[in-house]
């Protein structure tokens, strides 16, 4: 069994929104795939995301722990992915996506067993999933901007 499926949580999937100078949003989304340890190519994905970013919005704590332990886990991107820790900034708490970690889960251990076909399709509703959750939060900075006349 590969070492990193011992952890208790393992991030596979991000959605990232940023606002550009012209108002529009750029979406980046990153899913992992195969059976393989799926961290460092997440934490590469998502330091690059994030780069130019002076704040990164999230819900509750589960955003900042796992990039804790990526900088763990990837020690090569440890200063990045505590750089990254310092901009984050909580709006609220929500539900936590655990039918969305099930999946995930049941795709990354059965995928190959899937027909390229149902397998793409997954993929897709999970990363739509994921999307859909990040757009909400963007429509709640927005009204916040509009709530502080920014």
């Amino acid at each position: 069994m590969a070492p990193w499926l011992n952890e208790a949580q393992v991030p596979v999937q991000f959605s990232y929104h940023e606002r550009q100078d012209d108002g529009s949003w750029r979406h980046t989304e990153w899913l992992a795939e195969g059976w393989g340890d799926p961290r460092p190519g997440l934490a590469h994905a998502l330091v690059e995301a994030t780069r130019d970013a002076d704040h990164v919005a999230m819900y509750t704590t589960f955003e900042r722990d796992r990039i804790r332990e990526l900088a763990a886990a990837v020690p090569e991107l440890a200063d990045e992915l505590a750089g990254l820790q310092g901009r984050l900034v909580d709006l609220k708490e929500v539900l936590d996506g655990e039918t969305a970690s099930l999946a995930m889960v049941r795709l990354m251990r059965d995928g190959h067993l899937l027909s390229p076909e149902a397998r793409a399709a997954k993929r897709a509703a999970l990363l739509a999933y994921c999307e859909s959750d990040t757009r909400a939060m963007l429509r709640v900075l927005e009204r916040l901007d509009q709530l502080s006349g920014s």
